[in-house]
């Protein structure tokens, strides 16, 4: 089982802004990487889950709707999904 964390001001006071949908559809993204891990995520197709470059290298992003996404970074050593950001696309 993994533990997802969220950074207090770029995730989850974005999420408290965003449209019902993208907070619905971030839940069911959280509670599948808790469950099933984030391998299982990137087999998810609506997700799109994709590895970052640039300043963002080291990360993944996952759709939530055309123009919101979640970008994480992974510690496996710690089972741990750290969300780094929730917002509109713009890296």
């Amino acid at each position: 089982m993994w533990t997802v964390l969220e950074h207090k001001t770029k995730a989850t006071k974005v999420l408290d802004k965003a449209p019902k949908q993208v907070r619905d559809k971030y839940q069911f993204w959280k509670e599948m990487m808790e469950r099933d891990g984030p391998h299982k995520v990137r087999l998810f197709k609506g997700f799109k889950d994709e590895p970052l470059k640039g300043d963002w290298k080291g990360c993944r992003s996952s759709r939530l709707n055309d123009k919101y996404r979640v970008i994480y970074s992974i510690d496996k050593k710690k089972v741990e999904i750290f969300v780094e950001k929730v917002g509109p696309h713009d890296y």
